[in-house]
């Protein structure tokens, strides 16, 4: 697990790494972050039905690049 570096208890942007099967799929992360307005969602192209789109700082993302 990775959280926002500014985090210091719960309800925080954070991403978790998935090892072993989670609803079916393998691998991968769990990005956790802020909802999105409608407005915001509205801009987005191609967002499925079955998706969400979420916020999150960029050094929760930006820490992958150290992970390689």
């Amino acid at each position: 697990m990775w959280k926002d570096e500014a985090s210091n208890v719960g309800n925080c942007p954070a991403q978790y790494r998935v090892n072993g099967i989670m609803d079916g799929r393998s691998g991968g992360y769990i990005i956790q972050g802020k909802r999105l307005s409608n407005a915001a969602r509205a801009r987005l192209r191609d967002l499925g039905e079955d998706e969400e789109a979420v916020w999150v700082p960029d050094n929760v993302i930006d820490r992958n690049r150290d992970l390689g």
